[in-house]
């Protein structure tokens, strides 16, 4: 046989080594194209290449692992998986360090010129690689027969494509995983080093802390391109395709495919994604392999392939299989799909790739556009496109804008013409509606400024304009910037909403309006900015003089005494003073009932606080119905589509969880978030108040990492939104703190526990019951964790807040003091548990749960706990009222 004969049956072998077992035959023969001698010379060395690895095989062709067998410092001890050259082992390394890797060694009969190139190639690629998201090379070497191996990081995990399908993953979490993808192929590209065989098997998730982490794993059949020996080392033979068919790009297809740069790993990207998204690649592939690889090869340079939602309305029951996997339904999956997604996966499959994404980070940046609901690079560039991107990323507030500014330039045109005979004031009123026009001429792609703005540069830049432009207008220029701050509000931007709307109250003070009801708007923004913040004593002083205001004025204002009454509710109860909440809902109801339609939203406001009262007292029932009405008021008066609504909705989903309907519960939290996210975009820090719902309902389900991705997100909502020391963030440390728990993990459940309580002491007075809370949390702890003198001085403190003046005043104090019996009866001191469980009877503490509670198990059997128990079923059985709003 002649040196060209072998040396090309050598190349044919390589490429069919990596096809599966039943496709090599219809491929070798393709390629040998009725040369006898050259298909003989294939099928023997693929022959010795499968007898190398099974067990039959003579000792000296295959490795030997028997426990024993080692490679320097590595002892192998299972085979994980191998390829067209490469077998890949689990082994431990037993010096300098103790641990697991993967070793890989190229296989017996596989020592081709190229493919040794290729094998060292791949050393010197992963040596240069240092990224979260690329397998590390430890250690690269030979074996005493000259077999060349290297030790990596030992990636255990799945396929990206059945990571997201076996965890049901949603479309924006799968999205975010292949951000992840990109960035570790960019750094790879920014080596020099080019992958040229990205595929799902090549991509493998693992979980570090609970979340998923992609692995990127072999490079070894990656291109160096700036590297001195890249001729030498990764030559390719004219008519050999390395790469994976199905995820190769048109150039790699090409005979010899000699032309390749980075453009090519997008290609394959891309492919990736439209797999990960919809459920199947671009082409058929029914026959991929042997009588239809140069079919393949063909669609992939010349058959255009479907968009993805084209791919998904057409494939029936497979359709179906795939949206249940990303939780929709098929037509939710072809919505999810048509428009930016399609775009951006037709831009990275594009087969002239001078028309695709120039590198990963660019691919990974448009779909990080599309998460944040931004205009995505790959769409059509046209300003209906980007108007609607900029809508829908900030409805709610741009809604605010554009009614805002509709209503003040009409009104402003109309003051301009009714005033026409006063010429200075026309001039005025003019000026005001050039202003005005200014901020939104902002928005116009043609202008100077370019297409990309934003709601917030608008809203900077608009404010920058009406300070100068109405600078002798005090007035009309306090009217503008509450405008521009009620929007800021929307937007969940307080500190920017709290300085507009402080200068306009500035404004107003030195120069005050002709009518009162410009002033009362803008202390009533400014108290709901100062509550969001954080401010809870700067939003009661200004809901108090707001207050005044409104009952001062010729006439008092009754929509705005309900205003403030509501608000000054809300800051009482989430004080810890339902009391006095309940005193500022009587009287809005009051002022309901004289002066305001019972379909008026200002009724669904009183009724909003009114059943949250209701609650608080353990009356639910009473609570849903109020909700119920309130719901319907904002419906009717809003639409279904509104915050308030949204509101309304997530407070019912409370309700349902106590009345331990959690099946309700769970779908009015889900419908809130779906809502708000459409409203308001994925980042604003509302969300956290569902999402920290549906993560208590998942702990309570056994559903750990569901709790945790529903809780950690809003956590980070909550402290990149409102700060990390803002009191609602409470509210999501202390169910994850219990996840930490339930885990084990006592260290770090302590840890948010101890900055629970950090939050609340510095934020409220000390007999809150947001401390409380964190009080029976902490004890726990530490009797859990055995500190029983720290779980004793926190009983301590406990028995504390019961006695405070007032206490005792309080709809949780009942609760409040049956929980400290509890964790007495828990500490082993049974006579105090049993005069706090009879305090607690005697304050109105009736619940069945006292017949079954755990907590009270050392307790049983004696008669005092029996008595306790018998007034309970008492009391139980007699008579309640029930009091309904």
């Amino acid at each position: 046989m002649t040196d060209d004969l072998h040396q090309r049956a050598k190349q044919i072998f390589v490429a069919a080594s990596d096809l599966p077992t039943e496709a090599r035959e219809a491929f070798v023969s393709e390629e040998c194209a009725g040369d006898r001698a050259l298909w003989d010379e294939v099928m023997s060395l693929l022959g010795y290449h499968d007898l190398a690895g099974s067990a039959s095989a003579p000792a000296w062709t295959r490795a030997r692992w028997d426990g024993a067998d080692s490679i320097g410092a590595y002892r192998l001890l299972e085979k994980l998986g191998e390829g067209g050259m490469g077998v890949v082992y689990e082994a431990e390394q037993t010096h300098p360090v103790q641990r697991r890797v993967a070793v890989k060694l190229i296989k017996w009969g596989m020592d081709t010129r190229e493919v040794l190139a290729r094998f060292e190639s791949e050393r010197q690629a992963l040596a240069l690689m240092d990224h979260p998201a690329i397998a590390r090379v430890y250690e690269a070497g030979a074996t005493d027969h000259g077999r060349p191996y290297f030790a990596m990081e030992l990636a255990r995990g799945s396929p990206v494509t059945e990571y997201c399908d076996a965890h049901a993953m949603p479309m924006r979490d799968r999205l975010r995983l292949f951000v992840e993808v990109c960035m570790g192929v960019q750094h790879a590209h920014q080596k020099g080093i080019i992958h040229r065989d990205l595929k799902p098997s090549n991509l493998i998730v693992t979980e570090q802390d609970g979340r998923p982490a992609p692995k990127i794993i072999d490079f070894g059949i990656s291109r160096a391109t700036g590297q001195r020996d890249a001729e030498q080392t990764m030559f390719t033979r004219l008519g050999q395709c390395i790469g994976t068919p199905e995820y190769m790009s048109p150039e790699q297809a090409e005979p010899g495919g000699v032309d390749i740069d980075t453009r090519t790993d997008v290609y394959s990207l891309g492919v990736v994604l439209y797999e990960i998204l919809t459920g199947s690649i671009p082409f058929d592939t029914a026959s991929p392999r042997g009588s239809g690889y140069d079919e393949l090869r063909r669609q992939i340079r010349e058959v255009d392939p479907q968009r993805p939602s084209t791919r998904v309305g057409a494939r029936g029951e497979a359709a179906r299989i795939a949206a249940t996997r990303r939780r929709l339904d098929p037509r939710a999956l072809v919505r999810a799909l048509r428009g930016d997604l399609d775009w951006i996966v037709m831009k990275a499959i594009e087969k002239d790739r001078s028309r695709r994404y120039g590198s990963a980070a660019e691919l990974a940046a448009d779909i990080e556009r599309h998460l944040a609901y931004e205009p995505v690079l790959a769409g059509p560039p046209s300003t209906a496109y980007r108007l609607g991107k900029l809508v829908r990323r900030h409805r709610l507030g741009f809604g605010a804008a554009a009614v805002v500014g509709a209503a003040l330039l009409l009104g402003m045109v109309g003051t301009a013409i009714g005033l026409r005979r006063a010429e200075r004031s026309a001039r005025a009123a003019m000026r005001t509606v050039d202003a005005l026009a200014g901020v939104f001429l902002v928005m116009d792609p043609a202008g100077p400024s370019g297409p990309a703005f934003s709601v917030t540069s608008i809203l900077r830049r608009g404010a920058e304009q009406i300070e100068s432009e109405l600078a002798d207008q005090p007035e009309l220029q306090a009217r503008v910037l509450t405008a521009l701050g009620q929007v800021h509000l929307g937007l969940g931007q307080y500190e920017k909403a709290r300085l507009l709307l402080e200068r306009a109250v500035d404004l107003q003070r030195r120069h005050p309006p002709q009518a009162v009801d410009e002033v009362l708007s803008t202390l009533i923004a400014l108290a709901w900015v100062n509550a969001w913040s954080g401010d809870l004593d700067g939003a009661r002083r200004v809901s108090l003089e707001g207050l005044r205001l409104s009952e001062e004025a010729s006439p008092p204002r009754a929509r705005a005494q309900i205003a403030f009454r509501f608000s000054l509710a809300w800051l009482s109860w989430r004080s810890g003073d339902v009391n006095e909440a309940q005193a500022h809902v009587d009287r809005a109801a009051e002022v309901c009932d004289k002066s305001i339609s019972p379909t008026d939203p200002a009724v669904a406001d009183v009724l909003y606080m009114q059943a949250l009262l209701c609650r608080e007292r353990g009356e639910a029932e009473a609570s849903r119905r109020s909700l119920e009405r309130c719901l319907a008021i904002r419906e009717r008066a809003y639409g279904p589509e509104n915050v308030s609504v949204a509101w309304a909705i997530l407070d019912l989903g409370f309700t349902y969880q106590a009345l331990r309907q959690r099946d309700k519960a769970r779908e009015h939290f889900e419908r809130c978030l779906q809502l708000q996210e459409k409203l308001l975009g994925p980042d604003h820090p509302w969300l956290a108040y569902a999402l920290t719902q549906l993560g208590v309902l998942a702990l309570q389900d056994g559903d750990e990492d569901g709790a945790f991705r529903h809780l950690d997100r809003a956590l980070r909502l909550r402290e990149r939104g409102l700060g990390p020391d803002h009191p609602d963030v409470v509210w999501t440390l202390l169910p994850l703190a219990e996840l930490y728990r339930q885990k084990g993990e006592f260290e770090a459940s302590r840890s948010l526990l101890e900055r629970a309580e950090r939050i609340v002491l510095a934020a409220f007075p000390r007999g809150h019951p947001d401390l409380t809370r964190v009080l029976i949390r902490l004890e726990r702890n530490a009797r859990e964790t055995g500190r029983l003198d720290d779980a004793r001085m926190l009983l301590a403190r406990l028995e504390q807040l019961t006695r405070r003046p007032g206490a005792e005043r309080q709809p949780s104090y009942a609760t409040d003091v049956y929980n400290v019996a509890c964790i007495a009866a828990l500490q082993g001191n049974k006579a105090h548990a049993i005069e706090l469980l009879r305090a607690a009877v005697a304050a109105g503490f009736v619940n069945a749960f006292v017949f079954e509670d755990p907590d009270l198990a050392s307790l049983e059997g004696t008669p005092e706990l029996a008595e306790i128990r018998a007034e309970v079923r008492r009391r139980l059985a007699a008579p309640r009222s029930t009091s309904a709003p």
